[in-house]
C-alpha cells in the first residue's frame, strides 16, 4: 500500500516539474528592436543576371515593412536607374506603393507589397555584351518613438539623475533612435541630453523633403541632410534647443521643432526644495529616410 501511494506522489511529480519545464519554454523573449524600416530585395530572376534580345522579362523588387510606423498608400517612392530607356524598354522609372504597408508588431510580421518596374521588359539588340548595376533608390515618410522616464528634482532619494536613463525596448521599431539619455545638474538647471542616431544603412532627411527633387539631387532638398523633426513630451517647464522647421531653420526653444541627427539638450530651471521623483519622458521623431540596393546584369549580343 505504501508502496503505491509512493508511486503515485512520484508520478506526480514528475508531471508538475514537465508542466514547469514546458510553460518556462512558451515564455517569450524579448525581441531586441530593430533598426530598419522599409527592407528591399529584388525578386530572384526577375531579372535574371543575364538577359537577350528578342526576350522579354519581369524587373521586381519586394518591399517588407520591418519597422514600427505603418507606410500609407503612396507614401514610399521607388526609383529604378542604372540603365536608359533605350537600353531596356518598358519599364517604369518611378513607382510608389499601391497599398497600405503596415508596421511589424511583436505578433503580426509587417505588411509587404511587390513593386512591379515592368512586367515585360525587353534589352536592346547590342553589338558588344553590356553590363551595369540596377539600382532601386526608395524615398518615403517614417517615425519612430521613445518613451522613457528622467529624474527631477534636487532634494530625495526617490530617483538619481546619475547614469543612462535609456532602456531597452523603450525605442519603437526603425532607423533613427534614441541611443543615450543622460542628465545633469548645474546651479538651477536641470539638463536632459537624448542621442539621436541613425541605426539603419540610409540617409535621414528632415520631414518636409521633397523624395522627387532629392532624387533629382536638388542642393536646397539635400541641404536637409541629418535633420528629423522632434516633439518632446515630459515635465512642465521644460524647453529644448531647437531649430524651426521652415527654411531659415532659426534657433528656437520650445518641446517642438527640428533638430539635427546627434545630441538634442532639453533643460527646466528648478526650484531649490524641489523634490526627486520619476516622469515620463517621451520623444517623436519624424523624417524622410531614403536608403537603396543593387542588382548586377549584362545583356548579351
Amino acid at each position: 500500500m505504501n508502496k503505491n501511494i509512493f508511486s503515485a506522489v512520484a508520478i506526480m511529480a514528475l508531471i508538475l516539474m514537465l508542466f514547469a519545464s514546458s510553460g518556462a519554454d512558451c515564455q517569450k523573449t524579448p525581441a531586441k528592436t530593430n533598426t530598419t524600416a522599409l527592407v528591399m530585395g529584388f525578386v530572384d530572376n526577375a531579372p535574371p543576371a543575364e538577359m537577350v534580345p528578342r526576350e522579354t522579362y519581369p524587373i521586381y523588387v519586394d518591399v517588407l515593412n520591418a519597422g514600427g510606423a505603418d507606410v500609407a498608400a503612396g507614401a514610399a517612392n521607388f526609383y529604378i536607374s542604372g540603365f536608359s530607356p533605350e537600353t531596356i524598354q518598358g519599364t517604369t522609372a518611378h513607382m510608389q506603393n499601391a497599398y497600405f504597408i503596415s508596421k511589424e508588431t511583436d505578433i503580426v510580421e509587417g505588411g509587404k507589397e511587390r513593386i512591379v518596374f515592368a512586367e515585360a521588359a525587353k534589352p536592346a539588340e547590342l553589338q558588344a555584351k553590356f553590363s551595369s548595376s540596377m539600382k532601386v533608390d526608395a524615398c518615403y515618410r517614417y517615425f519612430n518613438s521613445l518613451n522613457s522616464k528622467i529624474c527631477v528634482g534636487k532634494t530625495g532619494t526617490l530617483c538619481s539623475i546619475s547614469g543612462s536613463k535609456l532602456k531597452e525596448g523603450e525605442n519603437s521599431a526603425g532607423p533613427v533612435q534614441i541611443t543615450n539619455i543622460t542628465e545633469k545638474i548645474e546651479g538651477d538647471k536641470l539638463s536632459v541630453t537624448s542621442v539621436i542616431t541613425n541605426k539603419g544603412g540610409g540617409e535621414v532627411y528632415l520631414s518636409n523633403a521633397n523624395c522627387e527633387l532629392l532624387q533629382e539631387n536638388n542642393l536646397n532638398e539635400k541641404s536637409k541632410l541629418n535633420m528629423v523633426e522632434a516633439t518632446v513630451t515630459t515635465d512642465s517647464g521644460f524647453v529644448c534647443k531647437l531649430y524651426g522647421l521652415d527654411t531659415s531653420h532659426a534657433p528656437i526653444e520650445g518641446t517642438t521643432g527640428m533638430a539635427y541627427v546627434g545630441s538634442l539638450v532639453c533643460y527646466k530651471t528648478l526650484s531649490a526644495d524641489e523634490q526627486m521623483m520619476e516622469v515620463p519622458f517621451s520623444i517623436d521623431l519624424a523624417y524622410i529616410y531614403r536608403q537603396s540596393i543593387t542588382k548586377g546584369f549584362s545583356i548579351l549580343p
